[in-house]
């Protein structure tokens, strides 16, 4: 299961994004693994357990990112994680729910559902006098297509209450082991939004340019950023492990040009300290 980067800045999806695939990692076997049962030999009662289908990351962390979209300054965020998952279909993790509903060869599909924390005139004195965006549910689908160790998507995202807005984003990211204990990885991507989104988060309306200083603007829909990140994830042992994470993302178009922008470059960093069972 993969992660929807690309979603407005705030705390909990870069988690997800940066965490959420962990549990789905092998930890390299002990000798006692690797010991094959003879099951025609053993009676009911001594046969081997089957592996959970469930597993569990538990960690915290702490997350450096722009105050909001656009924002020249940064906040350093400490936040504590949880992820659940049941097989390689369902995962629950601090962005919401992602299930595959269908899986055909190397092709799969699906369903998301998570929220949008919006953002409050409070966050920042660039956004003082422009309105807030209230929290709002999103329900959405990924398409994906696997060729190890390449993973290509193509997801689209609608939000309920708060910006209303339409995200669609296409992209691709690799998982690479250099050895038993370090991962890699890369991502690539661009993100898409309709005007819903383009209004609520870079517009600037008459009256919201009375209240704020700012130049009046009406943002469109089309091509707002792209995304490009790179993870290692050491392991400590079977269970512990570290990961870092660092994205940088560029604001593009009508979003760059927006006056609420500060700074088009919007890096991120993030280092966690987990442990699976």
């Amino acid at each position: 299961m993969r992660h929807f980067p690309g979603q407005p800045a705030n705390a909990l999806p870069l988690i997800a994004t940066s965490l959420g695939f962990l549990v789905f990692l092998e930890v390299p076997a002990t000798a006692a693994d690797a010991v094959a049962f003879d099951n025609a030999r053993l009676s009911p009662d001594q046969a081997p357990t089957p592996p959970s289908m469930w597993k569990f990351v538990v960690g915290a962390g702490g997350i450096i990112q722009p105050e909001f979209e656009g924002a020249d300054r940064y906040s350093v965020t400490p936040v504590p994680f949880v992820s659940v998952t049941y097989g390689d279909w369902v995962e629950i993790n601090p962005e919401g729910l992602s299930a595959t509903i269908a899986e055909v060869n190397a092709l799969s599909v699906d369903v998301l559902v998570g929220y949008e924390l919006g953002r409050s005139e409070d966050d920042d004195e660039r956004l003082r006098g422009l309105d807030d965006i209230d929290f709002g549910v999103t329900a959405g689908a990924r398409l994906r297509y696997e060729i190890e160790p390449l993973s290509l998507f193509a997801a689209v995202r609608k939000t309920v209450n708060g910006s209303e807005g339409l995200i669609g984003q296409i992209g691709a990211e690799m998982t690479m082991p250099l050895s038993e204990k370090l991962i890699v990885g890369l991502s690539a991507s661009a993100t898409v939004a309709d005007d819903n989104y383009m209004d609520a988060y870079f517009s600037v309306t008459p009256k919201q340019s009375s209240a704020s200083g700012l130049d009046a603007y009406d943002a469109e829909a089309g091509l707002k950023s792209a995304e490009l990140s790179v993870s290692a994830t050491y392991l400590l042992d079977n269970n512990w492990f570290v990961r870092g994470e660092a994205e940088l993302g560029v604001l593009l178009s009508d979003a760059a040009d927006s006056p609420i922008v500060e700074r088009e470059l919007q890096p991120t960093a993030s280092l966690f300290v987990g442990y699976r069972f």
